[in-house]
């Protein structure tokens, strides 16, 4: 976990670009806050930092300053405990209702980072603050596009973890083997490499299956010549990595091969053109392009090779 001045700075930054937005510079609070599981915002994470914990019904009030409190049930008393200067624990919901009343008093507008926020939440925090809400999810969007040197650090383990896990999957196959139990070795191969737990449901695709982007492993068994393709990830301290690589089972046919050659040089020219300043958006369009080939002309090739430039962009992603 990192130290608490950088949490503080991150709060800052969310401020400072929060006060650019319109209505933004009325602000006294930002309120961060969780549903139920598993209806979070991770945005709660990032500035308190709690490596464990699912903190429902909880959230943090954040100050232009960069000084937080964060509010919590008994379940999570523990977890919090890094920051328990700074933290008021609630049993009931009468004590929240009145813990939030008191420190959101006198405020002439609250922000909220109203895409991640339920109605009941945002009625909730309005009603005790007795301030306009300001929806703040731009400035969150822009503080968490630049990753600082603990994220960094983060993410680069979650890749490792994955990238390591992907060159075992040679090892993991066999005959007859269900893409069910494919994708569990495929997991567990991530956990004994320090993964806490799969970026998502791990997917797992043998032959004609592979042509469905998120599908779901079934009882489909292996055999030879088969196409597999596993699109997974793993995490470190809530931040996640995501990586797909197929592999033909087996001796590949001359088909495969040709298909095979038309996803590298796709990635190849994808790599080449990511330069800053370079739109995402435009990269797919030039890898999705150069997938379009004969030897792609199926449906399920198609789909195959267009899948490692990413699903759909958006324009400066």
């Amino acid at each position: 976990m990192a130290n608490r001045a950088t949490y503080e700075a991150r709060a800052r930054r969310l401020f400072a670009a929060a006060r650019k937005l319109k209505g933004g510079k009325d602000l006294d609070a930002i309120v961060i806050a969780n549903g139920t599981e598993p209806v979070g915002d991770m945005m709660f994470f990032y500035l308190t930092g709690f490596p464990s914990g699912i903190f429902e019904r909880s959230g943090v009030v954040v100050r232009p300053s960069g000084k937080m409190r964060v509010f919590t049930s008994p379940l999570e008393e523990e977890s919090a405990s890094s920051r328990k200067s700074e933290l008021f624990v609630y049993s009931k919901r009468s004590e929240l209702d009145e813990w939030l009343g008191r420190e959101l008093k006198g405020s002439s507008a609250v922000g909220v980072n109203a895409p991640e926020l339920s109605y009941a939440w945002a009625m909730e925090i309005k009603r005790r603050a007795r301030a306009k809400l300001v929806d703040v999810s731009k400035a969150v969007q822009s503080v968490r596009v630049v990753k600082d040197a603990e994220e960094l650090r983060r993410l680069r383990q979650a890749a490792r973890i994955a990238s390591e896990a992907a060159g075992a999957i040679p090892d993991i196959l066999r005959t007859g083997m269900t893409e069910k139990e494919a994708a569990a070795e495929l997991e567990h191969e991530m956990s004994k490499r320090g993964s806490t737990r799969p970026s998502f449901s791990t997917i797992c695709c043998f032959g004609k299956t592979s042509s469905e982007p998120h599908y779901s492993p079934q009882n489909v068994k292996l055999k030879p010549g088969m196409f597999t393709l596993f699109d997974f990830g793993g995490t470190t301290a809530r931040y996640c990595s995501d990586i797909t690589r197929t592999f033909v089972y087996g001796k590949a046919s001359k088909e495969q091969r040709a298909m095979y050659e038309t996803v590298r040089e796709s990635n190849q020219a994808g790599i080449d053109l990511m330069v800053e300043g370079t739109n995402a958006a435009d990269v797919h369009k030039e890898c999705a392009l150069l997938s379009q080939r004969p030897s792609c002309s199926r449906r399920a090739a198609r789909r195959t090779c267009s899948r490692r430039a990413g699903a759909s962009p958006s324009a400066g992603s």
